[in-house]
């Protein structure tokens, strides 16, 4: 093998490509053929579940894909043994330099879609059968990867599997800037000449295209400028690691002018008119982008835009979003640039193309090409379709649209979501479509995962419904039934059937047609048809998401009291009863909400199941946040909140009830 790797990397070299090879039988077997070849190398990562001690593998884990970010790497070893994690295999493929090589090791191939997975189990939810739910994505990848002549090599089997040294032209020359690096670094600098005030660039591109070189370049220009002006110069990114690409195209009086920041000290330290340029852009919360884009005057951001890091799409929809309303005020001025050209490997890279397809990272909803009017038309055409996901499996074109329309709305959707997709168990799509043409077009989706009841088992300190109101148990999954119960003391929602909206979303040039709305109320007679007690949704608390709610009859019963990161907004519960148990539980978790804005005179005054929240929380492991939001409504309450429960607050705290009583 090791000569038909040698031949193999040769034309790779030539053609500016990296290659993927499937390895699947054992793990000796699989190491056996792949180490002498490693062991030519100095950057190998091995990417897996285990440690392996070896001078030329740099061990990264599997679960934790945003540590990959800035890497370079001769070769990727990805262990699928354990579990497949599609975040972390499309995260460190873009890693791979021109001639090397990402050897997915897996399981015997008619095994490996039924194997326990550690991926799957980790995201199982409690009571559903704990196996790999994996068949449907392997089966994609495996699809895939023989459409796009991925070599496939499985142990007892002839090497001539092996597919031959493909053969084909490569177009790649550079050595220097492509095109489009070379007219957006002239837009850039421009611009920069022009004086103007608030001036902001975002430059976007798939893995490859050379932004991070881009920014070197740009940086490197700015600091060699002949003016002094007083300007300091400063890189920020998600981690130093991931700043390796920009200063190793500097010289070293550049490197040494050029800063990095951490983003959390980038406010405190720049000044509003130094030159911010950050990298990696997408992986930072979108709320201090934001913050950024108001507070300093000139900033180039440079983020990936297919989903390697999950959030690129999302980071195009609501950051531009922000940056067009600034500049519709006149408050700034910015404009978006792309990279299309390869720049690290050449167009029609094996690697690329053939994880883009599996993970559908580059598709787009076809529905986005219609007219308003031409949708209008077709409207007569509506349907709405529960569909399994051993039907999605089977219709690639369709699960496209309907990823693309998730990750068009949604601005954390990731490979990983596509895996739920397929696989999960309790997991159930809804979509709507029209017909143009004699095509279907997907124009809106609804995901809804089952929850509860839950199984009052024996557990450690009793039975599992009390451990999970007193805060010793955190089951995986259900989280609608826990939340209601541990924070908001309504221990009956743990006993009944509910359907958690995970994520609904309309085509963006199918909104206000009140098409959502309808899709909703096919999902609510669909869980009515299945017994469903209630309906409830997590989501990010915005007036225009909230007045959905409210238009289709759900109840506000929770307000979360911390901003999410992603989103910079606070999550919020809503809930809608279906059977009489199920609006029963809708009322009682309305009064415990309605009850958090009134102010308590005193500790006498306190509802019974308020004492009954602070009992938990001073025995057992109950809700802090519910004991502040209770605590913090008593007239006369004068302790600090530390920032976690400590032992010794709760001593304060027993005492100071103590003394009220007393008074």
């Amino acid at each position: 093998m090791q000569t038909w790797l040698s031949e193999y990397a040769q034309t790779l070299i030539h053609n500016h490509h990296r290659q993927a090879i499937i390895l699947a039988g054992d793990h000796h077997w699989a190491w056996q053929l792949i180490n002498p070849w490693l062991s030519q190398f100095n950057t190998n990562i091995y990417v897996g579940q285990g440690e392996l001690k070896h001078a030329y593998l740099e061990c990264v884990k599997a679960s934790k894909p945003s540590t990959l970010l800035g890497y370079e790497s001769d070769n990727v070893v990805f262990d699928a043994h354990h579990g497949l994690f599609p975040d972390a295999l499309t995260a460190i493929a873009g890693t791979i330099k021109p001639g090397g090589f990402l050897f997915l090791l897996a399981p015997p191939l008619d095994e490996w879609p039924l194997l326990a997975d550690e991926f799957a189990q980790g995201r199982t939810s409690l009571g559903f059968e704990d196996t790999s739910h994996n068949q449907h994505t392997v089966q994609r990848l495996l699809a895939t990867a023989a459409s796009h002549g991925i070599p496939i090599y499985e142990q007892g089997k002839n090497a001539e599997q092996l597919t031959k040294i493909n053969q084909i032209k490569s177009a790649y020359t550079h050595n220097k800037p492509t095109n489009s690096q070379q007219s957006v670094y002239l837009s850039i600098l421009n611009s920069f000449r022009n004086e103007v005030s608030h001036n902001l660039h975002v430059i976007t591109a798939d893995r490859g295209r050379g932004k991070s070189h881009l920014l070197g370049m740009l940086a490197d220009s700015f600091i060699n400028s002949p003016k002094d002006n007083g300007i300091n110069y400063y890189l920020c990114a998600p981690n130093k690691a991931a700043t390796q690409n920009v200063y190793k195209h500097l010289n070293e009086q550049s490197k040494q002018a050029l800063s990095f920041l951490a983003p959390e000290r980038l406010l405190e330290q720049a000044k509003p008119q130094d030159i911010i340029f950050v990298d990696e852009a997408a992986s930072l919360p979108i709320p201090l982008l934001m913050q950024w884009s108001q507070h300093f005057q000139h900033m180039i951001f440079a983020s990936t835009t297919h989903g390697y890091e999950g959030t690129g799409k999302g980071f195009q929809i609501r950051f531009f979003r922000h940056l067009n309303a600034l500049q519709t005020h006149g408050k700034i001025q910015w404009q978006q640039h792309a990279l299309e050209e390869p720049v690290r490997y050449a167009k029609h890279d094996p690697i690329e193309t053939w994880l883009f397809d599996a993970f559908c990272l580059d598709c787009e909803p076809s529905a986005l090409s219609l007219s308003e009017q031409t949708i209008h038309a077709c409207l007569g055409t509506l349907k709405t379709q529960y569909i399994k996901q051993d039907v999605l499996s089977n219709k690639p074109d369709l699960l496209k649209q309907v990823f693309a329309l998730l990750v068009q709305a949604h601005y954390q959707t990731r490979p990983s979501d596509l895996r739920d997709l397929l696989d999960a168990p309790g997991l159930e799509l809804f979509m709507q479509t029209i017909e143009h043409e004699q095509q279907e077009h997907v124009i809106g989706v609804c995901l809804i995962n089952l929850e509860g009841p839950i199984k009052n088992s024996a557990s450690v300190n009793g039975l599992l419904h009390d451990d999970i109101l007193n805060g010793y148990r955190r089951p995986k999954g259900h989280l609608i039934p826990q939340v209601l119960a541990h924070h908001m003391g309504q221990s009956q929602a743990l006993n009944l059937k509910a359907a958690r909206i995970v994520r609904i979303a309309t085509l963006e040039n199918c909104q206000r047609l009140g098409l959502g709305s309808q899709l909703l109320d096919s999902v609510k007679q669909y869980c009515l048809s299945k017994n469903i007690d209630y309906l409830g949704s997590s989501y990010a608390d915005t007036d225009d998401v909230r007045h959905f709610w409210f238009k289709n009859d759900f109840r506000l019963v929770r307000q979360g009291n911390k901003l999410d990161k992603a989103s910079g907004t606070q999550s919020a519960l809503v809930l809608l009863g279906l059977s009489s148990q199920g609006k029963n539980l809708e009322q009682n978790a309305l009064k415990f909400f309605s009850r958090q804005g009134d102010m308590i005179p005193s500790i006498e005054n306190l509802k019974p199941f308020e004492k009954n929240m602070l009992d938990i929380f001073l025995q057992h492991n109950g809700s802090y946040e519910t004991a502040k939001s209770i605590l913090s409504r008593i007239d006369g309450f004068d302790l600090h909140f530390p920032k976690k429960a400590t032992k010794e607050f709760k001593r304060e705290l027993q005492d100071w009830l103590e003394s009220q009583e007393q008074d």
